[in-house]
């Protein structure tokens, strides 16, 4: 079964991210790449990687720009959140659908 993530990796991708940034700009492009290696870490459910995402993006956002609004950040955090999960649906559906084949 795919690991469910620990609450340490996800602290370590959020540090290395936010020493990334440097501008709001750069903002979307770290939590693009936080969220690809949310999913390289297989969160088991969707719920999982919607908090994993929220969590980082917000974490980013913070050490980046303190004064930056928290509409950036919500903003930012739903658009990964939404693929994360749809990536996330569709293992799950690829994974039942492998299973009913091999019990047919």
């Amino acid at each position: 079964m795919a690991k469910v993530l620990n609450k340490k990796k996800v602290a370590k991708i959020s540090l290395k991210a936010s020493k990334k940034v440097s501008k709001k700009k750069n903002l979307k492009k770290v939590t693009k790449s936080v969220i690809k290696k949310v999913i390289k870490a297989k969160p088991t459910k969707v719920k999982t990687a919607k908090k994993v995402a929220k969590k980082t993006a917000k974490k980013v956002a913070k050490k980046v720009n303190k004064k930056a609004s928290k509409k950036i950040v919500t903003k930012v955090a739903k658009k990964p959140t939404k693929k994360v999960a749809k990536k996330v649906n569709k293992k799950a559906a690829n994974n039942t659908s492998k299973k009913a084949r091999k019990s047919a």
